[in-house]
């Protein structure tokens, strides 16, 4: 049968703690350009880059002039409805303005997604009731991993080989539509936006007990600049039906701009693999840069407090994940007020929340402080680096999470340890990084060591019994390893439910390609509850926990 891909990366040897301090580091963490997803835990908790000078004087009276509106106009080309309201396709086609729907004033706010949350029409209770969301992630801004049929005819047989020499690779949204063409592009994008998100993904989300969904945007939904290839505007006649769906079933709407001009972060989810540009170091364009975002921001802040959509949007998340250590932090802070300004000035009520950047939750305690209703949004992830990866089962539960990670949150929270209001806005069932392209198109993984680094060499495996065959293959899953992800997610639950909330990654992936990303096929497995707010495990009750997990795998493997 050979070794058996499931058994304790450690198993026989002394528990490996997970480490969460500072002094107690065990990597560098700066993450690498080809990283895909958030940082880390053990990153984020161990981030020794000292950026606390960052963090004075650059609150300058210069905060820039809100641009005029902009108009949504019709694209080139246009395909015929689908599954569209017709205001909205009339939006895209250029034949109303967008002044036509916010105006429209027939509706109901009276939907709530379950009996414990009060109807949109009310407030919900933040800071006492922590927020149960979801991504719908991989929908309006492409992901590889999550939706692999859009990039795989242009990757055969190159699933986990980097080929650095070829410039011409299509990695991401801005690649394809590159390579596609408006036509084409318009075309495969509109049968994506048609059928990966649709009325029932709601129905289903309420159903499962959340409370609040968020939803990636590209700034293309409203604009694009010279030399971009994004089909411009189409998305945002489907955001705004998801708007319409989100509040038919009374779920509250976290808006979160996941992309800026030429990249925040350089990963294919901000739209553009490679570089940062945005606010990159060194950078004399800063004014231009931050101009461009606030065009964008203005146009959702339009849509954020019109009377229709101003109790279904209560989050707006100004901007994903820009990658703090690549950045002119003073102008990203720039960029920070200004919208803040801009947003609130516009009449918005509802939350703000700006991203941790990467530098840890801790050097944000006591910033930002005089700028009411404003969170800090953290993403919790123990697989971008190999220490937290082969830690034993029982220490990736315990220690990982209910120690680690519980308190971490916790910590930043509060005013008196940290910034104050806190949500982790993404989080999975993941213990590894296998699943194909989450590293980026090309790319393998640290745990089997088919990652590549920058200089285009083979990573270490985590161990060496570490593989991810079957990782993926939900079927031949042994009990124990079901049992240890069913207290991995609902020990997340009750980690993150201690602080002003948690936003699940993502709602699903492709085919079930890889279930420890899909909420709704670890439901359908009995891994992740079917109520979200009922979890049957707690960090209360670690002594549960087995020391060593069944792994005792079916004969053909």
């Amino acid at each position: 049968m050979g070794s058996n891909p499931f058994d304790d990366p450690l198993s026989g040897n002394q528990p490996r703690e997970i480490h969460i301090h500072v002094e107690k580091a065990p990597v560098e963490c700066k993450r690498p350009k080809k990283f895909n997803r958030a940082i880390a835990v053990a990153c984020i908790f161990g981030s020794a880059v000292v950026l606390g000078f960052v963090f004075g004087g650059f609150w300058g009276s210069d905060t820039l002039v809100p641009t005029e509106d902009i108009k949504v106009n019709s694209p080139r080309h246009r395909l015929g409805k689908r599954g569209l309201e017709g205001r909205f396709q009339s939006l895209i086609d250029g034949k109303i303005e967008m002044a036509e729907i916010l105006n429209d004033l027939e509706f109901s706010d009276s939907a709530r997604p379950n009996p414990s949350v009060p109807p949109l029409s009310e407030p919900f209770p933040y800071g006492i009731k922590p927020i149960r969301g979801i991504n719908l992630g991989g929908w309006l801004v492409l992901e590889p991993f999550i939706k692999p049929s859009l990039f795989k005819p242009y990757n055969e047989g190159i699933e986990k080989v980097p080929a650095p020499n070829i410039t011409d690779r299509i990695v991401d949204e801005y690649t394809l539509t590159k390579a596609l063409g408006q036509d084409k592009a318009y075309g495969v994008l509109l049968d994506h936006y048609e059928t990966w998100v649709t009325e029932e993904t709601f129905a289903k989300v309420a159903q499962l007990g959340f409370d609040h969904v968020r939803i990636p945007l590209g700034f293309w939904a409203v604009k694009t600049w010279e030399g971009d290839p994004y089909v411009p505007r189409l998305s945002m006649g489907y955001f705004l039906q998801a708007l319409e769906w989100a509040r038919q079933y009374g779920l509250r709407v976290n808006v979160d701009l996941h992309s800026a001009p030429q990249s925040q972060n350089g990963w294919n989810h901000s739209g553009r693999q490679g570089q940062v540009h945005w606010l990159a170091k060194g950078t004399t364009n800063g004014t231009q840069e931050i101009s461009q975002m606030l065009e964008i921001i203005d146009v959702l802040t339009q849509i954020a407090v019109a009377p229709r959509y101003k109790n279904t949007i209560r989050i707006f998340g100004v901007l994903n994940e820009p990658n703090m250590r690549q950045m002119e932090v003073h102008q990203l802070l720039r960029f920070y007020d200004s919208a803040y300004r801009l947003v609130r000035g516009a009449g918005f009520d509802g939350w703000i929340s700006v991203s941790e950047g990467f530098i840890g939750l801790d050097k944000w305690k006591g910033k930002m402080q005089r700028y009411e209703g404003i969170m800090l949004d953290a993403h919790v992830y123990q697989i971008f680096d190999p220490y937290s990866m082969k830690s034993t089962y029982r220490d990736k539960v315990v220690n990982g999470i209910c120690q680690g990670a519980k308190n971490y949150i916790k910590n930043s929270d509060s005013l008196e340890t940290g910034f104050g209001p806190t949500i982790v806005g993404e989080w999975s069932a993941a213990d590894t990084d296998c699943a194909m392209w989450l590293n980026n198109v090309g790319q393998g993984s640290r745990w089997d060591g088919t990652f590549y680094d920058e200089q285009g060499n083979l990573a270490n495996k985590s161990c060496p019994k570490c593989s991810c065959k079957y990782r993926s293959e939900a079927s031949v899953w042994p009990s124990g390893y079901q049992q240890f992800l069913q207290m991995y997610v609902d020990a997340q639950i009750d980690a993150f439910s201690g602080s002003y909330g948690f936003f699940f990654w993502n709602f699903k992936v492709e085919g079930g390609s890889e279930p420890h990303w899909s909420y709704f096929d670890l439901v359908d497995m009995g891994v992740a509850p079917a109520n979200i707010a009922e979890p049957t495990f707690s960090c209360a009750e670690v002594e549960r926990v087995p020391k060593v997990f069944n792994m005792t795998v079916a004969p053909k493997l």
